[in-house]
């Protein structure tokens, strides 16, 4: 079992907005520090480091995991997704020497049950149907709809348009009063206002495993 060293959260306040807690810095560069790596942001990533006392149990061996995608942020800090039979694993690796014992840094907040469960998953002490962070094949897909809707708004595209080139490619032609009626321009104002919603305030939900997109 990994020993746990617990440790207290804290986030900086913005300076702008009334001292609201951000989930991460928003200033950060997304592809230097993606927030799916971040274990402050995305709880399901756990913080491994260098265990500070020998524990008295055997260590937990990572060696059975199966990576499948690794980014070294520096010489002492890897980020490694990884699955086994429990399920996937996002696990932040700082400071580790070797083979030397590991502790979990587990912080003292809201999302402390969800690190809890990937932890257990971890040490397989959970069940593999916990919370992985995994979403299902229809949800995935309709996330990177509503994402491929957001670059489409960004570039200014019109709803119709969204319309004909991701949401129905083979849509039947309607034009004027007949397309202002329709139900499929109904759906695109939907998927447009849920777009905007995970951009602007889902997000945090969607890394806290809470918001599940079904179509």
């Amino acid at each position: 079992m990994i020993p746990l060293a617990t440790v207290q959260s804290s986030r900086p306040p913005s300076p702008t907005n009334g001292g609201y807690f951000f989930a991460f810095d928003p200033l950060d560069d997304p592809r230097t520090s993606p927030a799916l790596w971040r274990p402050d942001a995305a709880p399901v990533v756990l913080t491994l480091t260098p265990a500070p006392s020998p524990p008295s149990d055997p260590p937990l061996s990572l060696d059975h995991l199966q990576p499948i995608s690794l980014w070294q942020r520096s010489p002492d800090e890897q980020y490694l997704v990884a699955d086994d039979d429990h399920g996937r694993h996002r696990l932040a690796l700082k400071g580790r020497s070797g083979d030397a014992p590991l502790a979990l840094a587990l912080p003292v907040d809201a999302a402390m049950p969800i690190r809890l469960g990937a932890a257990s998953r971890l040490a397989h002490a959970g069940s593999p149907q916990a919370a992985s962070y995994q979403p299902t094949p229809l949800q995935r897909s309709r996330l990177v709809l509503l994402l491929d809707i957001l670059d489409a708004e960004a570039a200014c595209l019109p709803k119709r348009a969204i319309a004909e080139t991701l949401v129905y490619p083979h849509m039947r032609d309607l034009h004027g009063a007949a397309w202002k009626a329709s139900a499929e321009r109904r759906r695109v104002h939907r998927l447009c206002e849920e777009a905007a919603r995970i951009r602007d305030s889902g997000v945090h939900d969607l890394l806290h495993a809470r918001l599940h997109p079904t179509g």
